[in-house]
């Protein structure tokens, strides 16, 4: 990847490793929209999915596990 991630990226990435108390976070991918910047953070050596929605004021929505959900 190499490029540095967004306010919004950098904003999701903290309040995922706040809300899972663990500092092993990483950007998965991250997807744009004038209601908010939707990003999957991975967890953790398994990689657990999680997704914030980082919006343009500086807030977030609060975090949720992507992961042990049931099907979708």
């Amino acid at each position: 990847m190499g490029a540095m991630p967004s306010a919004e990226e950098q904003v999701c990435l903290q309040r995922v490793s706040q809300e899972t108390n663990n500092g092993d976070v990483t950007l998965l991918g991250s997807s744009f929209s004038q209601a908010g910047t939707e990003v999957i953070v991975g967890v953790g050596p398994q990689m657990a999915r999680w997704q914030c929605i980082a919006y343009s004021d500086g807030t977030t929505s609060r975090p949720m596990s992507l992961t042990n959900e049931g099907t979708l």
